[in-house]
């Protein structure tokens, strides 16, 4: 559904509220977050979460790196 990679550059708070229209836009208002899972990955955390939104469940998968920064999220729809 939705890919942002920061990698390279910066998540700035533009593109980040740009992601939160985006997921608004496309899976209506946030309901809920839980963490689903945690892993180590080379150079730092992934953490996967299942987000419910008003008209469907998602993925959101948020890597980050050593020094706990943003490098990825990944938001896919669950199936249900």
């Amino acid at each position: 559904l939705i890919s942002e990679s920061a990698m390279g550059s910066t998540l700035t708070e533009e593109k980040f509220v740009a992601l939160g229209h985006g997921l608004t836009e496309a899976l209506g208002q946030f309901r809920s977050l839980s963490t689903v899972s945690s892993e180590p990955v080379e150079g730092g955390t992934k953490v996967t979460y299942l987000c419910t939104f008003e008209y469907t469940k998602a993925r959101m998968i948020v890597t980050y790196t050593a020094s706990d920064k943003v490098s990825n999220i990944v938001v896919k729809p669950v199936s249900e």
